[in-house]
């Protein structure tokens, strides 16, 4: 091998390349120098003024790092952490976000042969930047990919093309939900039948198979349902959109007032209400046209009975537009034996409304506690009528229909409903009655605080007056156009109403005095403003003379106080302590329980405790307990827990505490000897009991 003489180096040439590579280093350490300088300036301010990453002076300080090389920001990593309290995580997340864009390669160009030219359907989905995501080809929906080159490939989704027609809005007058209606085709050129989904369930793509079945088929994986559902949504930008009401009653649209009903809105066109099936039949006529005709008839119900009853009924009819004004907080509850004709009379109520009789009544007692609310709440501002309360077969049955009763009076009487929560904690919406809901049923239901929420309209066998029960029925068809006017006349002065109604509400409780419980007068007060306006606007169609209103006045007015008060005394008489001694001299009468003779121990058989002339001495938790049995056993409840109860006694003075006879303990239990042994016992006065 020959060796090669080694090149003569120019040491003039590496001077030269020596210099120009330390001015280099020189440029960079004083670019290095000037921008340290400049992070240590903008660090003292951040620790000076204790400041935020997001805050400007930390935006800039974190600009000024995302520019710097990577030696510099490890090493003012930890002192810009520690001033901003920001961890180095999170200090590279910003440092990345901040970093000035780096200029995007020119892509090549793609081979000419894999182009493929835009149809029109391409088009739709067009996003942003340009390029179609997706589109339809050959009747399915496609992905659009594109590969290295720039060339592009369609991936099917599914084997058909989909498209939103029209987005529903449903208003229930308190949330509003949205429902999607989807028309499509499969591949093969077979229509798709029209499917409706709720917004909320859309993104799931689950609604594929339940609407369209077997034959619409998803592709698999990972990501294709979320891509079918975002190609879907693109595809349908043109789709249209619609307000419908799913509620009966007032409603604010287009600043305007309107009542809403099954046929549309009274006072304003082109309003779409879609009601649930059971409140189809509230359908009022949007133009009434024989309103004077409509009140003729409509008073002339005030007859088929005895005043105690058609009065409450009627001014219930026409309390309901009122509610947002009055709001009752109470139940009119038609009771009555079977074959009294309570479900008819109702039935003829609601004709107001719409076309009902007694096997058409909106909702039973029968449905479950959460149908009923949810009525009730879309029943608004007007009448729910809930019918046939009745003893059930089954203990087990009639506690269900009694808890049913006690949620619905309760959430009418407070006009709340049960709070509940979804599956992510956040707040379900409550629903409350908002109309005026009544009862129907051959008993009512149990416990003072239930019944002071109730305005008891006992039917007694034979008193409805089947000739004019008959001619009224035959008239009904015109109480709607009554209804209607007396709705459009309530919008016209719904301002002066507002006013001045609950005014005089405060000023008629005071007609009912007396009563057992507040709510009494004030659901009197309530029902005879209703009566009130219902016949003031009798006399505005000229349907009846203001002299004949005054006589209806007047016989209603008699009506509601004798309504009140015999509602008083049944309140009255559900109070715990006097349902706890009638049970109690009923187990007595009956043998089922007994109280032993002062100094007498040879007694068998349950013994609830001894007695002498003067006192009963009642043993205190057997008592409570079989009275509480004993109203089990008759489908009911006691009301009150034992400590409540005895409180109650000696505050109504029925017991002798142990702080009467000058003792500093025992509460309201005194002690009694007997059977060699003290007892805790109740002392009862025996004449103020009655026993």
């Amino acid at each position: 091998m020959t060796l090669q003489p080694a090149p003569v180096l120019d040491g003039n040439v590496i001077a030269a390349e020596i210099e120009g590579r330390l001015a280099a280093l020189d440029e960079v350490d004083s670019r290095r120098l000037k921008l340290s300088a400049e992070i240590e300036t903008l660090l003292g301010l951040v620790k000076a003024r204790q400041v935020e990453a997001t805050s400007p002076e930390g935006r800039s300080l974190l600009t000024v790092l995302a520019r710097a090389d990577k030696l510099t920001r490890e090493v003012a990593r930890d002192e810009t952490c520690a001033a901003l309290n920001i961890t180095p995580r999170a200090y590279r997340r910003f440092l990345q976000t901040l970093a000035p864009a780096r200029p995007k390669a020119e892509p090549k160009p793609a081979p000419e042969q894999e182009t493929k030219p835009e149809t029109e359907a391409e088009q739709v989905g067009r996003v942003d930047d340009g390029q179609s995501r997706y589109l339809v080809e050959n009747g399915r929906i496609c992905a659009v990919t594109f590969d290295r080159n720039g060339g592009r490939a369609l991936v099917p989704l599914c084997n058909f093309a989909a498209q939103i027609t029209e987005e529903i809005a449903r208003d229930d007058g308190q949330e509003v939900s949205r429902v999607f209606a989807l028309e499509g085709r499969l591949d093969t050129g077979q229509p798709l039948p029209r499917a409706q989904v709720d917004s909320v369930q859309f993104a799931g793509m689950r609604w594929v198979a339940a609407h369209w079945g077997v034959r619409a088929i998803v592709r698999a994986g990972q990501s294709t349902t979320d891509k079918l559902r975002e190609a879907i949504q693109l595809l349908s930008q043109d789709a249209s959109a619609r307000v419908v009401y799913v509620h009966t009653g007032w409603k604010q649209i287009g600043g305007q007032r309107v009542y809403l009903t099954s046929g549309g809105a009274l006072g304003l066109d082109g309003v779409e209400v879609s009601l649930d099936e059971k409140l189809q039949r509230y359908r009022l006529p949007l133009q009434p046209t024989q309103a004077r005709e409509g009140m003729a008839a409509s008073l002339r119900f005030l007859d088929i009975g005895p005043a105690s009853v058609t009065y409450p009924i009627w001014a219930a009819m026409y309390l309901a537009p009122l509610t947002p004004i009055l709001t009752p907080d109470f139940v009119p509850w038609a009771y009555g034996p079977t074959g009294s004709l309570k479900s008819t009379v109702l039935a003829l109520a609601l004709c107001h409304y719409g076309a009902f009789t007694r096997n058409t009544l909106p909702a039973s007692w029968e449905a479950t506690e959460n149908f009923l609310e949810k009525l009730a709440f879309l029943a608004a501002d007007a009448p729910l009528c809930i019918d046939d309360f009745a003893p059930m077969a089954t203990h087990h049955d009639a506690q269900q229909m009694e808890r049913n009763a006690i949620r619905i009076v309760r959430a009418a009487g407070n006009r709340s409903g049960r709070g509940r929560l979804r599956s992510d904690l956040a707040f379900r919406p409550t629903y409350s009655p908002r109309g005026v809901v009544l009862s129907t049923g051959e008993q009512l239901p149990n416990g003072t605080s239930v019944l002071a929420r109730i305005a008891g309209i006992e039917f007694a066998a034979g008193s409805v007056k089947l000739d004019a029960l008959t001619r009224a029925q035959a008239e009904a068809e015109l109480y709607p156009q009554a209804m209607a006017g007396y709705i459009l006349w309530l919008r016209d002065q719904w301002e002066h109403l507002t006013t001045t109604l609950p005014v005089t509400w405060q000023d008629l409780r005071g007609r009912v005095v007396g009563a057992a419980h507040l709510r009494v007068p004030e659901f009197f007060a309530t029902l005879y403003l209703a009566l009130d306006t219902g016949l003031s606007f009798a006399v505005e169609t000229q349907a009846i003379t203001e002299l004949t209103a005054e006589e209806r006045r007047a016989q209603g007015e008699a009506a509601l106080i004798e309504l009140a008060k015999a509602q008083g005394e049944r309140v009255q008489g559900e109070r715990p302590t006097l349902r706890f001694l009638n049970v109690l001299r009923e187990l007595l009468a009956q043998g089922k329980a007994f109280l032993k003779p002062t100094e007498s121990t040879n007694m068998a058989g349950e013994c609830l405790g001894w007695q002498d002339e003067d006192y009963l001495y009642l043993l205190s938790a057997a008592t409570y307990n079989r009275v509480a049995k004993f109203c089990r056993d008759e489908g009911g409840y006691f009301p009150v827990k034992a400590t409540t109860l005895h409180k109650m006694l000696a505050e109504e003075k029925y017991i002798r505490t142990p702080a009467e006879e000058g003792l500093t303990e025992g509460g309201f239990l005194s002690q009694y000897w007997a059977d060699n042994k003290n007892h805790n016992v109740l002392k009862l006065y025996r004449k103020a009991a009655n026993l």
